[in-house]
């Protein structure tokens, strides 16, 4: 066995945060991600963000009508990294997550899992991927 092969077993969490209104709730909740992360047991101090993401601009809801308003929708979105040891304590960490968002905040998370062979040069390794999705967006928004 390789010494380097038990970095192969490590697992890679990775956090997408979108906000529909003021970005300061949004900076909150990924300030509120990371302090978690460094207070959970087995989530490493690795940790990446929040990086600010493009804002994406509809420019109009119709391509050929004229006579309609023009409307425009800000999305404003970060981007986190978290590293942990095991699968069951990054799905342990997203609930966390997932309860502590304020009304407004929508989380991504894609967790991968990366596995070796008997050895790091005997064998690739392989990847697993899942998607787990939040969306809080229903409270924050004002009824029509």
């Amino acid at each position: 066995m390789s010494s380097l092969s038990p970095l192969l077993n490590a697992q890679k969490a990775t956090v997408r945060f979108r906000l529909w209104g003021p970005t300061r709730i949004l900076d909150f909740a990924a300030k509120k991600v990371l302090l978690q992360a460094h207070h959970t047991v087995g989530i490493s101090s690795n940790m990446r963000g929040p990086v600010m993401l493009p804002t994406r601009i509809t420019r109009s809801p119709h391509v050929n009508k004229r006579a309609r308003d023009q409307f425009e929708i800000r999305l404003h979105s970060r981007f986190v990294s978290v590293n942990s040891e095991t699968e069951d304590l990054a799905k342990q960490f997203f609930s966390l997550v997932e309860k502590g968002l304020p009304p407004g905040v929508g989380m991504r998370a894609q967790i991968t899992t990366l596995f070796d062979g008997s050895d790091l040069y005997d064998a690739p390794s392989s990847t697993v991927q899942f998607s787990l999705e939040s969306n809080n967006t229903e409270e924050a928004l004002p009824a029509q």
